[in-house]
């Protein structure tokens, strides 16, 4: 069941980053190239899906290099959608979510995705919608961020609940690092009828001044962490900011992980998958 309160969340927080978004993701630019490079050159691609396409950087990188192709690109987040729309007229953009995807099955040859499936509830799901968009024997070629994104972040906040005493607090920090690992992304890969999967798996690492330009930059890209229910003190924030310090410099500020997942896979031929 899709968590629409949840859903709303993200909706409004990257509508609200999509103007200043390219000038804090770099990243994301970056994680763009790698997934281009995943996409098998010796075949022709009639029609491509970008999910969660942002501003449509690597959208429109995908239809240059593809320029015969009917290139779509989709975003929950109007913001983003009508920032794409007024850059790249050339591309076919749509406003819908990834768990509802608005398109007939057997409609595209590739589908591509730079960093939204973690946000996801239910990837098993997510998974199984583009699978049955995709022709037989399809690709899907996909950027998520792991578990351990942000470890050095999450482990702050939640040592400075622990030195105030603040178990129940320290818990619901806990349960914001849900994002997938490896295993539950292959698996919801598998479930979905997906096969030849191919993982790239890596760690990156950005520097920030303090724990402050850290969710600053969160922020100014969408991805904030902590949902508006989540509220704390700014005693506590400093504290978890002198402990982030501490613990985690780096070059005379500090450091945050971004453990990616950048995975290739293929739609399993029609008649195999029923005959399963």
């Amino acid at each position: 069941m899709i968590n629409l309160t949840r859903t709303k969340y993200i909706q409004n927080t990257f509508s609200r980053a999509a103007k200043n978004y390219d000038v804090y993701s770099e990243m994301h630019r970056s994680l763009a190239r790698r997934i281009m490079t995943m996409i098998p050159a010796d075949r022709e691609y009639a029609r491509i899906l970008d999910v969660g396409q942002g501003t449509g950087w690597m959208t429109h990188k995908i239809k240059r290099r593809h320029p015969h192709a009917q290139v779509v690109g989709m975003d929950l987040a109007p913001g983003m959608v009508q920032l794409a729309r007024e850059k790249y007229e050339e591309l076919s953009i749509v406003q819908a979510r990834a768990e509802q995807l608005p398109f007939k099955t057997n409609s595209f040859d590739l589908v591509t995705s730079n960093l939204v499936y973690q946000w996801l509830d239910n990837l098993d799901e997510a998974f199984k919608l583009i699978h049955s968009v995709l022709k037989e024997q399809g690709v899907i070629c996909l950027a998520v961020f792991g578990q351990q994104t942000l470890s050095e972040l999450f482990d702050s906040l939640i040592q400075s609940c622990h030195e105030d005493r603040r178990a129940q607090m320290a818990q619901r920090v806990t349960d914001l690092q849900r994002l997938p690992n490896r295993e539950t992304v292959r698996a919801a890969l598998v479930s979905a009828g997906f096969c030849q999967i191919e993982f790239n798996e890596f760690i990156l690492k950005m520097n920030f001044e303090n724990m402050f330009s850290v969710l600053k930059w969160v922020k100014a890209i969408g991805a904030n962490a902590l949902e508006r229910n989540f509220y704390l003190g700014r005693d506590q924030l400093f504290k978890a900011d002198e402990y982030y310090r501490k613990q985690y410099s780096h070059h005379g500020g500090v450091c945050a992980s971004f453990e990616v997942f950048v995975v290739r896979a293929q739609s399993e031929e029609r008649l195999r998958s029923l005959q399963q």
